[in-house]
């Protein structure tokens, strides 16, 4: 019996021992600490799991920057995020996180090291974000809803997974500044519909260390666009890079199996055109045969289109230019001309408006007469009938009817001349 209750005794002293173990490892694992530095707030260790461990974050509310560090919160929803209605910048790193809720009150967030993470996009209100960064999230493709990022200015997705890069998903942002790829495994980089890409605010693009096996810059509205980095991926030739980047300063080609002849053609290009071309001169080349040579020629072509467009530009634009004076001078005579002929006509025209009125003003005088004899008749009738001399002033009467039948005339031969 003893022997038994001993052996009791040992197996309760493990289990507690295992226990005190457990809860100290737990204990310790879940220990929140804060610790501010650099006008960041960092959080490290917090556990979010239910409604009552959201209010945990209420304390920290009046922080503008906060960094979360190795801590447990599921899904960073609205309410949540609402708790720090101060916060302006936010970033977590390490956090076992699955969706996180973009709110319009951020201007810059940053998730590193959060593996799977959704990232949700509220687009009931205007958005004020401006950078954007989730790296080593083993992202496959770009987060959804970006281009309801009105005010993003930054968006870097390096060191993920992302294979296709559906331009059209960004074409439209007007404020995006700097685009950062690198270290993925995209494959393809263009637009699925075939469409302008508008990109005017671009000013870097970073897509290095990538597989990509073609990139066409012949649809994009670039304007903006400065440096390009394409170096480490498997890039022979690079279409319409310096006709429709404009504005092109700097571009990273090597460590590409670039083929010779357009590698050449490029350096000479670059150097014209005053586009930084680092270490692509000592860049080992391809050589290709006929069955795999991609399409040079038509590339070679559309660099020496560009080439006679700048002699055009310089030599016969200018001509062009001078006899568009002269046709133009030739066309302001031809019009004084007619403004001349038009003003002659204008007076025509006039006098013969002044020589109508005169004619009816004389007409209304001549009614105006008739009318005044035609009374004065009546009025004499009247008066003969009142006579007892009538026969005597019947031949009168008889004149004056014949003047009224003058005047008459004379009316209608004036309205038959007009």
């Amino acid at each position: 019996l003893g022997e038994k209750l001993a052996k009791s005794v040992l197996e309760m002293g493990k289990i507690c021992f295992i226990f005190i173990i457990l809860l100290l490892i737990f204990g310790s694992c879940h220990a929140e600490t804060v610790k501010f530095k650099n006008g960041v707030l960092k959080i490290f260790d917090i556990n979010i799991r239910n409604k009552a461990d959201v209010q945990k974050l209420s304390k920290y509310s009046n922080y503008s920057s906060i960094q979360f560090e190795r801590s447990q919160i599921g899904t960073m929803t609205a309410e949540m995020l609402q708790q720090l209605n101060g916060a302006v910048n936010i970033s977590l790193i390490s956090v076992d996180l699955n969706v996180f809720q973009i709110l319009p009150q951020f201007r810059r967030i940053s998730l590193l090291y959060n593996k799977n993470v959704t990232v949700e996009v509220d687009t009931t209100a205007a958005n004020n974000l401006q950078e954007l960064e989730i790296r080593y999230a083993s992202y496959k493709k770009l987060p959804e809803k970006l281009r309801s990022l009105e005010n993003l200015e930054v968006l870097d997705l390096r060191h993920n997974q992302i294979l296709y890069v559906n331009l059209d998903e960004l074409s439209g942002m007007r404020k995006l500044r700097l685009l950062n790829l690198n270290h993925n495994k995209i494959i393809e980089f263009d637009s699925f519909l075939h469409k302008t890409i508008n990109l005017e605010g671009l000013e870097t693009l970073f897509i290095h260390s990538n597989q990509l096996v073609e990139v066409n810059f012949k649809h994009w509205n670039a304007t903006s666009l400065r440096h390009i980095d394409l170096q480490d991926n498997k890039l022979s030739v690079v279409l319409s890079l310096l006709t429709s980047v404009p504005g092109l300063e700097i571009v990273n080609l090597n460590d590409n199996p670039l083929d010779c002849e357009w590698k050449d053609f490029m350096l000479k290009e670059a150097s014209v055109r005053k586009v930084a071309t680092p270490s692509l001169r000592a860049t080992n080349c391809t050589s290709y045969n006929e069955k795999t040579k991609p399409s040079v020629p038509h590339e070679v072509l559309e660099y020496e289109t560009f080439k006679i467009n700048g002699i055009l530009k310089k030599e016969i634009f200018p001509a062009i230019g001078k006899l568009t004076v002269s046709v133009n001078q030739n066309i302001r005579d031809k019009m004084i001309k007619v403004q001349n002929e038009s003003n002659k006509i204008s007076s025509k025209i006039v006098q013969i408006e002044n020589e109508a009125a005169l004619k009816n003003t004389q007409l209304q005088l001549m009614i105006e007469n008739l009318s005044d004899l035609f009374y004065r008749f009546v009025l004499k009738q009247n008066d003969l009938q009142k006579s007892k001399s009538i026969y005597s002033e019947e031949g009168n009467t008889i004149e004056q009817w014949l003047s009224i039948e003058q005047k008459l005339a004379q009316i209608r031969k004036i309205l038959e001349s007009n």
